[in-house]
């Protein structure tokens, strides 16, 4: 929520974000920078074998204010526990608090490494993709300037795009 309110009220220049109409009246999209894969990460030794139709029924850790997992707002067969951070939601899976929790990729592998978390323990079911885009907030000077947008965004979508996803690809 700091990043979405810094775009707001201009303390943050720039951030990437899920695309979101709401965003769209603070901040400009300049590009589509890359893609983020949105799952669950659950203990194995509980569900050998998750699926999106094995999740009806279980509780499972969303950060606020995050458009991730929106397809599973729509069911209300499972139960969405807020976090503050997906560190909290790691923290209660370990403890058994919840059923799973939010984990991206890329970032995913990461943030098991840090956590001590292994493979052989854990696993993680995708359940939807979304683009991440580059917002500007409209409080920036950049914001103003039709030339600099234009290059910004000719940057974003040309060269830009496959370094950016080559650098992704690294933090699966």
């Amino acid at each position: 929520m700091r990043v979405i309110n810094g775009l707001r009220d201009g303390s943050n220049t720039a951030a990437l974000l899920i695309p979101d109409t709401e965003r769209d009246k603070f901040a400009l999209q300049l590009c589509t920078a890359t893609t983020i894969r949105s799952g669950v990460l659950y203990k194995k030794a509980r569900y050998p074998a998750l699926d999106a139709q094995h999740l009806h029924g279980l509780t499972i850790g969303v950060p606020l204010g995050s458009h991730a997992l929106d397809s599973l707002k729509h069911d209300s067969s499972i139960k969405q526990h807020d976090l503050e951070s997906v560190a909290q939601g790691i923290k209660m899976l370990k403890l058994d608090h919840l059923d799973a929790t939010f984990l991206s990729s890329p970032g995913s592998n990461l943030v098991m490494e840090q956590e001590n978390l292994r493979d052989s323990d854990y696993g993680w079911l995708e359940i939807e993709d979304s683009p991440v885009v580059v917002y500007l907030s409209r409080h920036s000077p950049i914001a103003n300037d039709p030339t600099m947008l234009e290059q910004l965004k000719a940057l974003c979508k040309g060269k830009a795009r496959p370094v950016m996803d080559a650098l992704m690809q690294k933090y699966h």
